[in-house]
């Protein structure tokens, strides 16, 4: 058996210019870092002794003779691009739930192409995995989806990444030491909103409006380079509050990017020590990051209890290969 994790991903500044809509004709930029909750993707070859040759299991269990009734559709996809020609089974496990505005499609994708490569020991490296990853998701099933989360979900860490008109893409390490790394992500809780949506739908709403929102655009790819000089220079307390002016950007670009339960939490956190608050990925639910002021998390963890939350860290190495039997 192959299982391969992924991580998650919270994205910063730059969020939108990773569209192939913008960043063919302007450029793009983010600022997003890999975190320690991830996706897992499990694949066992198997002895093809049953009336199926595929067998997967997500939200319901399939068992099917050809690929192209799998409707898992990263699986089904992977599959053929891949041109994977075993009858094998495959599980999808995931540390949080789907549709949370954490790039857990991008994560499942790049570990489900990593495990199968691998057991057609095929060596890829983490620019052709994410290259993989994002051409399954954008052309062959038609998402409304950036590059970023392939990048993250493959490379792993705390990157900055300048994207070039004909769409390569530089990932630039931001090289911040241990202390500086501990007391960044000690200013960050996740909650969830409780409100799951599909990530797709939610960009195409973005998508539609973005050249009559060319300005906001601009401003957003400016800020992934503010917000990374920012990083390297320690200051974090102007991170937050330019977090706090993207999420204000951001949540003007389509008319669902925010609703009165997203608005609740915004103000919610602000009375509680936030300096910055941002819907993660899509928007319209899913995750909000909060960046708190030196010394509130504590604070903020209780009043926030009754919350779904998570604290979180950075990982380091991206999608890896745990067990291979």
């Amino acid at each position: 058996m192959i299982i391969v994790r992924s991580p998650l991903r919270v994205s910063f500044f730059g969020g939108g210019t990773d569209y192939e809509k913008w960043f063919l004709k302007n450029k793009g930029a983010f600022l997003s870092t890999a975190i320690d909750k991830y996706v897992f993707s499990l694949v066992k070859h198997t002895i093809n002794l049953s009336d199926f040759r595929y067998r997967i299991s997500w939200k319901i269990v399939e068992e099917v003779s050809n690929y192209n009734q799998i409707q898992q559709p990263i699986v089904r996809e992977t599959i053929k691009y891949l041109k994977f020609d075993r009858p094998a089974e495959f599980f999808y496990l995931a540390d949080v739930p789907a549709l949370s505005g954490l790039g857990s499609s991008a994560s499942y994708a790049v570990a489900t192409i990593k495990a199968i490569s691998s057991i057609q020991k095929k060596k890829l490296s983490k620019s052709e995995v994410a290259k993989i990853s994002y051409e399954i998701e954008k052309q062959k099933l038609n998402e409304n989806t950036g590059i970023q989360d392939a990048i993250a979900a493959s490379y792993g860490g705390l990157n900055f990444v300048e994207i070039s008109k004909n769409g390569k893409y530089k990932v630039n390490k931001c090289l911040v030491n241990s202390e500086q790394k501990e007391n960044f992500f000690n200013r960050i809780v996740l909650v969830f909103t409780g409100i799951q949506r599909s990530s797709s739908d939610q960009a195409a709403l973005t998508l539609k409006e973005m050249d009559k929102k060319e300005k906001h655009f601009r401003d957003l790819y400016c800020m992934a380079f503010e917000g990374r000089n920012l990083l390297l220079s320690n200051e974090l307390d102007k991170f937050g509050n330019l977090l706090d002016e993207s999420w204000k950007i951001k949540s003007s670009l389509n008319k669902k990017m925010s609703n009165t339960k997203i608005d609740n939490l915004y103000e919610f956190s602000k009375s509680q020590g936030a300096l910055g608050m941002k819907i993660l990925g899509a928007g319209g639910g899913g995750f909000a990051a909060i960046f708190l002021k030196k010394g509130f998390k504590k604070k903020f963890l209780e009043k926030i209890k009754n919350h779904k939350f998570m604290e979180i860290k950075i990982d380091e190495v991206g999608a890896k290969l745990i067990n291979f039997t």
